[in-house]
């Protein structure tokens, strides 16, 4: 039986010399032709890390809605799942609603790890989301 490795590609070195750094090459071509009908002819490898792709990973160039440039303060139960808004247009903030839908955002869900109040970013800038870190200071 043959067996197959799993190759993992970076980056490509051109026969100019240039570097080309795949996944940059993707978002790229992504951003620039999004509905372009030449993906079949990429090379094989390349195909494949197109066809791996989500929508999410197509719209890497979209950003989020400042909802607020303060924190929420709401009163989380634990062992209960939440599901934190990501694109800042849900009206009951700062949890999901679906207004993310056609757009590449998702919400994150999350545990309550204990009862009791907890600071929720709504800047949507926060580097531990769901939580908030203060970003919002800096908008």
């Amino acid at each position: 039986m043959e067996s197959r490795a799993k190759m993992s590609v970076s980056s490509l070195t051109l026969r100019s010399g240039e570097t080309l750094e795949v996944a940059a090459f993707i978002r790229d071509f992504f951003i620039r032709a999004p509905a372009c009908p030449f993906v079949v002819f990429l090379p094989r490898t390349l195909r494949a890390c197109v066809a791996a792709l989500t929508p999410q990973h197509r719209g890497m160039n979209e950003q989020p809605t400042v909802a607020a440039k303060a924190p929420a303060k709401v009163t989380l139960e634990a062992g209960k799942d939440y599901w934190f808004c990501t694109c800042g247009k849900s009206a009951t903030q700062p949890f999901c609603n679906g207004a993310h839908k056609g757009s590449s955002f998702a919400p994150k869900k999350f545990t309550a790890e204990k009862s009791g109040d907890a600071w929720l970013c709504q800047c949507k800038a926060t580097a531990n989301a769901p939580f908030c870190d203060g970003t919002h200071k800096g908008l």
